[in-house]
């Protein structure tokens, strides 16, 4: 996980890192107030009133 951390499009290693754990663990989606670092991920990305939204509708 590590290793493709540190060869992602993400810049921010720990922003890296979370995306990749995600990925491992088969998550649907990242909740962050800072989607822009988010942007090279693979999965899918929520501020947290998209992800609150959600329970809404």
């Amino acid at each position: 996980m590590i290793e493709r951390a540190l060869d992602s499009n993400i810049r921010d290693f720990e922003d890296a890192v979370l995306s990749e754990a995600g990925q491992l663990a088969k998550v649907e989606s990242i909740v962050t107030r800072n989607m822009k670092d988010f942007a090279g991920s693979a999965l899918k990305v929520l501020d947290p009133t998209e992800f609150l939204a959600q329970f809404n509708a």
